[in-house]
Formats: C-alpha cells, sequence, structure tokens
C-alpha cells in the first residue's frame, strides 16, 4: 500500500498511474483485511474473539466499498471533463469519508479484540485501538485534509506490517 499510493503514484515519485496505483492500493487494503481475518479465526473462542469478529465486519464493509472510491478517483483522473472530474471526484470523497470511517472503527475494535485476548504485545494493540480511533475522527471531520489523513493511514499501514512481523516470528 505504501509504495503504490504513497510512494510511486502520482502523489509520490510519480512513477506509475493514478489507476495502477489505487488498483494496487486497494488490493493491499483487502489484503489487510484478509490478514486480520486469519488472526481472528486464530483466537478461537477466547475472551476477544467476539470484538474480531465485529471489527473485521467493520472492515471488511469499509474496504469493501472503499473499492468503488478508488475506482471513483480513477475515473475522475481519466474524465473528459472538468466538470466530470469534479463530480467523479466528490463522490469519491463522499463514499470514502464514511467506508474509511467504517474500516478504521473495524480496525479499532479489532485492537480492542487483541488488548482484551492479549495475544499480541499490548503496546502494538493499543497503538491499534488509538490509530483507529484517530483514524475514525478524521474521516468523519476532515477526510479531504490529506495532512492529517496522513497520521491513521501510515499509522494503519505500520501497525499492519509489524503485526505481520510479530506473527511471523511467533510462527517460527
Amino acid at each position: 500500500m505504501i509504495l503504490f499510493w504513497f510512494l510511486l503514484g502520482p502523489d509520490g515519485a510519480d512513477v506509475v498511474s493514478m489507476k495502477y496505483a489505487y488498483s494496487m492500493g486497494t488490493f493491499g487494503l483487502l489484503c489487510t483485511v484478509a490478514g486480520f481475518s486469519l488472526v481472528k479465526d486464530d483466537m478461537a473462542n477466547g475472551a476477544g474473539s467476539h470484538y474480531a469478529r465485529v471489527g473485521i465486519l467493520f472492515m471488511v464493509i469499509g474496504m469493501g466499498v472503499g473499492t468503488v472510491e478508488a475506482a471513483l478517483e480513477i475515473v475522475s483522473a481519466e474524465a473528459a471533463s472538468p466538470e466530470h472530474t469534479a463530480l467523479f471526484a466528490g463522490a469519491a470523497e463522499g463514499i470514502g469519508s464514511l467506508t474509511t470511517a467504517f474500516a478504521m472503527l473495524g480496525f479499532a475494535v479489532v485492537g480492542i479484540a487483541f488488548l482484551v485476548q492479549k495475544n499480541f504485545p499490548i503496546i502494538l494493540s493499543a497503538l491499534m485501538t488509538l490509530v483507529g480511533i484517530i483514524g475514525v475522527a478524521g474521516a468523519a471531520t476532515s477526510y479531504d485534509n490529506d495532512n492529517v489523513m496522513m497520521v491513521p493511514y501510515i499509522g494503519m499501514m505500520s501497525i499492519t506490517l509489524a503485526f505481520g512481523i510479530v506473527r511471523l516470528r511467533t510462527k517460527e
């Protein structure tokens, strides 16, 4: 996600087109949900399993419907007229605000599940919860402000990467 959206895409080095950057970045977000879903399944019937199920549901809804935002962003970049660009970009922002809030809420609830079940480091689980809450607040109030939304986006990606590393190390 970081590679395609922030580094190689139009907002970064502009190496790949918006279409490719959004497609690959969205694929990365969907892989994030799949990864946390697998962890949820491993939690069985532990103390945090119910929270994890609810959190994953919110993430599936948020990121699943969030693919519509990515599609609208791609269409707005390729629109034939400035009016169409503005129309599609506005629709993408409206959908993105709501779906990002759902996904970030799910991220926070999964963090709470990990805190309750204590199957990951507490500091990492607490950071996940905090970043999710910041993401919900940011999406609800300032979704159009990239400076505000970079905090939860980069936090989510970094924490997801850290969870993946912890998970792989414990599997060995």
